[in-house]
């Protein structure tokens, strides 16, 4: 498939692409209640065990295999001192609003004593990842940059050589831009458009289920920025930017200018962001995105 024009080729519909749920771990009379009520489940069929890679929890469970297609998984006995009660795992996106709602009501009518309202007070998100696509748009045709520090961690994908940068260290909150063409494509399975580039925020500790939207702007101080050469900026410099090749160079050139020029082609390259792309403004649709995943419907057919 040709390439898409940059300008109408970004998806500006994010997606929660992963959420992780944990909870108890406040009580340990809870704990050993919600233990016993996944046992239960287990017994009655509801849950099916499976082994997973290290997780921090000695057994987990998959939810009803017959009524989700994609993986919800249940997590409990933690192994770590004072640990949560349980952990929960899905993939909203995937799964659908419908589905999503009926996971949690599930865990809030059959695992949780307090029910809905336990579910979104007593919640606690640990993880989740939202997602932005740019279909028809390669790591190449754009500069991603950030003011801090970043990585790039290079990976075969059948037959292919690609990158995934990692910008912002921390864990607590990272974006992480990568080849989801590629991806898909070392896992056997035919990406939809070639090529797809997907920018993903990957936030943790990010409080209550019924906080979730009110979750500020992650992307803080990363960019997205046009190839094309700016008329404000000179020729010279912008052949030191593309000097190098490779998704990484305008982070590793812009390390090695001084601060002052640093700062002029940071300024510059701001002024000229990639077209459709505002991180503000897509961070705006982030209610409605929470909305319409399914995570909030529990308790809004309660109101």
């Amino acid at each position: 498939m040709g390439e898409a024009s940059p300008g109408h080729a970004i998806n500006c519909t994010g997606k929660i692409d992963n959420i992780s749920l944990v909870f108890g771990g406040y009580d340990p009379d809870h704990t050993k209640l919600y233990l016993s009520r996944i046992l239960q489940m287990s017994s009655n069929g509801a849950l099916k065990q499976v082994k997973v890679a290290r997780n921090g929890f000695a057994r987990n469970f998959m939810l009803k295999e017959d009524l989700f297609e994609e993986r919800v998984l249940v997590s409990c006995m933690s192994t770590k001192p004072n640990g949560p009660a349980f952990r929960l795992e899905f993939n909203p996106s995937k799964l659908g609003p419908e589905s999503t709602a009926t996971v949690l009501s599930i865990v809030a009518s059959d695992i949780l004593e307090g029910g809905t309202s336990e579910l979104y007070e007593r919640a606690r998100v640990t993880r989740f990842d939202v997602a932005f696509d740019l279909f028809g748009f390669s790591l190449s045709q754009a500069h991603f940059w950030a003011n801090e520090t970043s990585s790039s961690q290079t990976y075969n994908a059948v037959g292919m050589r690609t990158e995934t940068l990692v910008f912002n260290q921390s864990k607590r909150r990272q974006v992480v831009v990568y080849d989801k063409a590629a991806e898909r494509t070392s896992k056997g399975i035919q990406p939809k458009v070639s090529p797809w580039t997907r920018i993903e925020v990957r936030k943790r500790n990010a409080g209550q289920l019924a906080a979730l939207k009110s979750t500020k702007c992650p992307f803080l101080d990363f960019h997205v920025s046009c190839r094309k050469k700016p008329a404000d900026i000179s020729e010279a410099t912008w052949v030191l930017i593309n000097a190098a090749s490779g998704p990484m160079m305008l982070q590793a050139v812009l390390g090695q200018l001084p601060m002052s020029k640093r700062a002029l082609v940071k300024n510059i390259l701001k002024k000229h962001p990639l077209e459709g792309w505002n991180a503000a403004k897509l961070w705006k649709e982030w209610p409605t995105i929470v909305n319409e995943s399914g995570l909030l419907a529990p308790v809004q057919a309660q109101a």
